[in-house]
């Protein structure tokens, strides 16, 4: 194990138990992965790229904003792919539309996740392209943003910036449909990865009778050609006004599952662990207060969230500390009840309370890093599991060791033992 020493709390790469067949897992380059987390170091690229943003924004020149674009991609493209992100600029388009080709994967994937949120509909070719790329964590994304943004252009137009271009592709949308749902068919025909089949087949339904749920809109602030998701510090959001009081519950029918799963691609091997909030284990700095789940899938933005089991979605809601919170139940082959609580997702749901759901299949996905709409945390999903059935005041992420921690499980425990028929060591994820 290596650590990767930071200003901030150290990241280790996860070793992991060793599967039969051990998914690929990406080197970890701490250059271009978990700037966002070193609040100086994130402060001082930031000034350095910010001026040049709104240069761009304001240029009227093909001369001048071909010159800004190229510092963009040369000079900032990959030591600064985590600032550029956090903009919602049209102008950035065709920069991050040329990231996409980036030699490093963290920066290809992190500039897909960029035109998703930028409703990059005229980058849909380059997204397109990326469903081949040798990383699965590229091609998870990738199949993932073709559908919000098909999606987003026909069922959510108000969510879509007043730029002559995306106005221009929008309405060209319904004419490759066609094209891009048989580009997902025919990657699905060839991966062989289980996390990315489940996204492009999620996705390739939302061209069908599958509906996206919108649990929120992340706010901006200040005025073109300013407008960015500012990096929060402390975690804690006490109000999420956009879509705090989204909720969406259902009592649909829970049957035994046949097999139990992983909530994210690389779980339990990770590309960045924190070393802190741990399943079950006493907060640093906080008295009396326990972690109630285990953090997993550090700094992968945009990643697919998905069900550990078949089961029934419960609970789906929005705002505070949890940014969007998804809640599933399932029976395990004893008939026990066991439910999964994930958070700190994003805005974009693939499911809806009541939905029964399989295992593997993909249900939402985690939202930017300390950004108002995951709560104010760097991107991850907490993921907890405890005894019983759904409860709403159950499904909390940490509390005092006042409350019960006996229904609480290791969740790395019993997957692990579950899917790999053997326990690991806790020393291998926390």
């Amino acid at each position: 194990m290596r650590c990767l020493l930071t200003i901030g709390l150290p990241l280790l790469l996860l070793a992991g138990a060793a599967r039969a067949a051990p998914p690929s897992v990406p080197k970890a380059d701490h250059r271009v992965i978990n700037l966002v987390n070193v609040v100086e170091r994130w402060q001082a690229v930031h000034d350095e790229v910010r001026p040049v943003i709104l240069a761009l924004g304001a240029t009227r020149t093909d001369g001048d904003r071909q010159a800004l674009e190229d510092r963009l991609v040369n000079e900032f493209g990959e030591r600064a792919i985590e600032v550029l992100v956090r903009y919602r600029e049209p102008c950035l388009i065709p920069v991050f539309t040329r990231l996409v080709e980036a030699e490093h994967w963290s920066v290809r994937r992190l500039a897909v996740f960029a035109l998703q949120r930028n409703f990059g509909l005229q980058a849909l070719d380059a997204i397109v392209g990326r469903l081949d790329d040798e990383e699965p964590l590229v091609r998870e994304i990738a199949a993932t943003t073709i559908a919000i943004l098909h999606v987003a252009a026909s069922k959510h137009k108000k969510l879509l910036p007043r730029d002559k271009q995306i106005k221009a592709a929008a309405k060209g949308m319904r004419r490759r449909k066609k094209a891009d749902v048989k580009a997902l068919e025919a990657r699905l025909a060839v991966e062989e990865n289980p996390f990315v089949r489940a996204a492009l087949q999620a996705s390739i339904e939302t061209f069908g009778r599958r509906k996206l749920l919108l649990i929120h809109t992340e706010p901006v602030i200040e005025e073109a050609p300013g407008r960015y998701a500012p990096r929060l510090v402390g975690g804690q959001v006490k109000a999420y006004q956009q879509g705090s009081g989204v909720s969406s519950a259902g009592s649909g029918r829970l049957k035994p599952t046949s097999g139990w799963g992983y909530p994210v691609l690389l779980y339990p091997r990770e590309v960045l662990t924190m070393t802190s909030d741990a399943p079950l284990v006493p907060l640093p700095k906080k008295r009396n207060s326990y972690h109630y789940g285990h953090d997993c899938g550090w700094f992968l933005e945009g990643s697919g969230i998905y069900a550990i089991a078949d089961g029934v979605v419960r609970w789906i809601r929005s705002g505070g500390d949890w940014g969007g919170l998804l809640v599933t139940e399932h029976q395990d082959e004893d008939r026990t009840k066991i439910t999964a609580v994930n958070g700190h997702c994003g805005m974009w749901m693939f499911v809806k309370g009541g939905e029964a759901v399989t295992k593997g299949q993909l249900l939402g996905q985690m939202a930017l890093s300390f950004s108002a709409e995951n709560g104010g945390h760097g991107a991850h999903d907490h993921f907890g599991m405890f005894t019983g059935g759904f409860s709403e005041g159950h499904c909390y992420g940490r509390s005092t060791q006042d409350r019960t921690r006996e229904q609480w499980l290791i969740p790395a425990d019993f997957l692990t033992q579950r899917v790999e028929g053997k326990r690991i060591a806790p020393d291998s994820y926390r």
